[in-house]
């Protein structure tokens, strides 16, 4: 009978660290944006929401490996997922009942308004509002008394985090981290890659790079310009990972 130990060895090495498929017809030119969102676009730090019974929100560098700040995730919330942050303030929603989604001060963690009735797996801010993942669908976040516009975009099923820059959303679906970009002026789907990352729930757009997190809790900046991995960057925390929101330039 022939040893299973390479073969448990391979596993494991696919488990613990980004590995990428780009077999699947990369090309950079389908998924660099015009014109990205975010103002500096030069990240960092990243805030990282963690889920595991007393949730929390850590700004976490990654050049250094350290959290600077950690602020709590309002008690209220159950099975937080969501993460976005417009520069000013966090925003954190979740799935479980009595969902909303939380603006809070990113200095203190300080509750600083409430959307109810909202479940979400992604949040993410672009072109000055918060948008939210809606099932298959995106919509933006009704703040201040406001409306919610729907995008006419329609997901695929699975999708558990979305991302905008520019003229185009991006999604991932956990399955071996399908990324896929779509025209927000047609609402067509354009490109199409794996990642290869299989468990990897969340997204950001940042530097022509998609940032993902695997299920081992590893920082993963993929190159939308050569394909190559950027690097590969355990997040020192012994919760589990469930969103990335990127934090801007080291003060």
């Amino acid at each position: 009978m022939k040893s299973i130990i390479p073969f448990i060895m391979s596993a494991l090495l696919l488990l613990s660290s980004c590995v990428y498929d780009t077999g699947t017809g990369f090309n950079p030119d389908d998924f660099v944006p015009a014109n990205p969102s975010y103002a500096g676009n030069v990240h960092s730090q990243w805030w990282v929401l963690t889920n595991d019974g007393s949730s929390q929100i850590s700004l976490y560098n990654h050049q250094t490996g350290r959290t600077t700040r950690t602020l709590n995730v309002p008690a209220q919330l159950n099975d937080p997922q969501a993460l976005a942050f417009d520069g000013e303030s966090l925003w954190v929603g979740g799935t479980g009942s009595g969902a909303a989604v939380y603006q809070l001060d990113p200095t203190d963690g300080s509750i600083l308004s409430v959307v109810e009735g909202i479940q979400t797996k992604g949040l993410t801010y672009a072109e000055g509002q918060v948008w939210y993942l809606n099932g298959n669908t995106v919509r933006s976040l009704p703040v201040s008394g406001g409306t919610s516009d729907m995008l006419a975009v329609r997901l695929d099923a699975g999708v558990t985090d979305i991302t905008m820059s520019g003229t185009h959303l991006y999604s991932i679906n956990s399955r071996m981290g399908e990324v896929k970009k779509y025209s927000l002026a047609n609402s067509r789907e354009e490109a199409s890659f794996s990642t290869g990352i299989d468990g990897a729930t969340n997204i950001s757009y940042t530097e022509n790079a998609f940032n993902l997190v695997t299920e081992s809790n590893q920082f993963c900046a993929f190159s939308v310009e050569n394909g190559n991995m950027n690097n590969d960057i355990p997040i020192d925390t012994p919760s589990d990972v469930t969103a990335i929101a990127p934090g801007g330039p080291v003060q």
